[in-house]
């Protein structure tokens, strides 16, 4: 501030016609606006275009959130023998795409719990399974399937 105050000296800036002269230290404020004002818009310009993808990333993330909420849900639920409740949350889990062939299991277990069995099937086929691949899982045999409950 004292130097811009003893300051003599001048800038001329001329574009035919006209010509402006500045005192230096009015040419220093100046510059140093349009500094900030030209990297403000630029931040603001990157931001706004990194917009998209961080809202992409956001859903995303929600969407696993959900999802892995749902697993352990379903499973809880598996565990304390509330089979609708457990095929519910585990389709959702599935759906979601979190632990496929977990979430397929247990809405296929549940679902069979509830004699519900083109359902149990069904979800084994979403993640390219049927029964004879858990030989240990309890399921009902293929015969005792009931349309009236699917």
């Amino acid at each position: 501030v004292m130097a811009a105050r003893f300051s003599e000296g001048y800038a001329l800036l001329v574009y035919p016609p006209w010509r402006v002269e500045l005192s230096l230290p009015l040419l220093a404020v100046v510059v140093l606006l349009a500094f900030v004002i030209m990297h403000a818009s630029m931040r603001l310009a990157s931001h706004a275009i990194a917009l998209p993808g961080r809202v992409r990333m956001f859903k995303r993330e929600r969407r696993q959130q959900t999802g892995r909420r749902a697993m352990l849900d379903g499973a809880l639920s598996f565990a304390a023998a509330r089979f609708e409740e457990a095929e519910k949350l585990s389709a959702c889990a599935l759906d979601a795409g979190e632990e496929p062939e977990l979430n397929a299991l247990i809405a296929a277990r549940s679902a069979d719990a509830l004699g519900a069995l083109a359902r149990r099937d069904a979800y084994l086929g979403r993640v390219g399974k049927s029964i004879q691949d858990y030989p240990g899982a309890e399921f009902r045999p293929l015969q005792e399937t009931n349309p009236e409950q699917t």
